[in-house]
């Protein structure tokens, strides 16, 4: 989480960086860690199924992106 939290605070301090890619630079700090358990692969449903969803929207304009599987 200290990783995550410096790699966007270290965008945000940057001045010209945007909250959305300081949570896309959080994000992808817990992905790679597979402490986290995200972006590594899914745990599984009570069936024995991979279920996993992702999604991310900049609150200013509106504008999202969104991924699932199943």
């Amino acid at each position: 989480m200290k990783r995550a939290c410096l790699a966007a605070s270290s965008i945000l301090r940057k001045g010209s960086g945007k909250c959305l890619e300081a949570v896309s630079a959080a994000i992808q700090v817990l992905e790679d860690d597979p402490c986290t358990n995200a972006g590594r692969g899914s745990n599984l449903t009570e069936d024995g199924h991979v279920e996993c969803d992702a999604s991310i929207m900049d609150g200013h304009s509106g504008a999202f992106g969104a991924v699932g599987f199943r």
